[in-house]
């Protein structure tokens, strides 16, 4: 090879990775945001560093998100893949891989690892902003709006090396591109809207007692509301 065909080769080489390295996705954040058309919760991953531009950099690889929930909630799939490529692809599905409920360093909570992803599969290219929701889940038997449902956060929440965990893995884990971890933290969960209510109408201060009438407003995804004076 001559070297001027070698130089070319080289720079070549160069630009190819070097686009490889500085052209991908960096970092995400976790969140989750309720839905209340569907009254669902999605999982979804939010581009905070870095952007696509080539197709190695939408290869899916694999993921994983652990899901913290007050103890005795229960936790389905309900849309196991909410993220549908325009590129003709097909979504990959999510599974609940396994659980800890109510162990003794955090008897308060239940733990689940849910996880997905595969080289076969791809996203969209994407941009810092843009959102990739995972799948929908379906929560109930948790008071108070949604209080206590959250994502798995490192380095507070009980390692799998803690007690009653035996061995089991609840970190969060985002890979896109390559196998490199691009996974940087979580942001609050966006819960359901909290009831509000009309001005009070209809006061009743006759004797022998006082009958206030309240209309609650509240979304279709929510029963029937209690009230009690405090």
């Amino acid at each position: 090879m001559s070297t001027s065909k070698l130089k070319v080769a080289t720079i070549s080489f160069i630009l190819f990775f070097s686009s490889i390295a500085f052209s991908q996705v960096t970092t995400v954040e976790y969140v989750i945001d309720y839905d209340s058309i569907k009254c669902k919760y999605n999982v979804c991953a939010i581009i905070t560093g870095g952007q696509t531009s080539l197709p190695i950099h939408i290869i899916a690889f694999n993921s994983s998100v652990g899901l913290v929930v007050p103890t005795g909630a229960v936790v389905e799939l309900f849309e196991e893949n909410l993220y549908w490529p325009k590129n003709g692809g097909i979504p990959f599905p999510w599974t609940i891989l396994e659980s800890v409920i109510s162990p003794a360093p955090q008897p308060q909570n239940d733990f689940y690892k849910i996880t997905g992803g595969s080289p076969s599969y791809k996203y969209e290219h994407v941009m810092v902003g843009d959102t990739i929701c995972f799948f929908g889940l379906t929560i109930s038997g948790v008071d108070e709006c949604g209080d206590g449902i959250r994502l798995y956060e490192h380095g507070v929440d009980p390692p799998s090396t803690a007690v009653g965990f035996n061995g089991k893995e609840f970190s969060n884990g985002f890979t896109m591109g390559s196998a490199n971890q691009l996974y940087d933290g979580n942001r609050a969960t966006v819960g359901p809207p909290k009831p509000r209510l009309d001005p009070i109408s209809g006061v009743d201060c006759g004797l022998p007692g006082l009958n206030i009438n309240l209309t609650p407003i509240v979304d279709s995804c929510k029963g029937t509301l209690t009230f009690n004076w405090e």
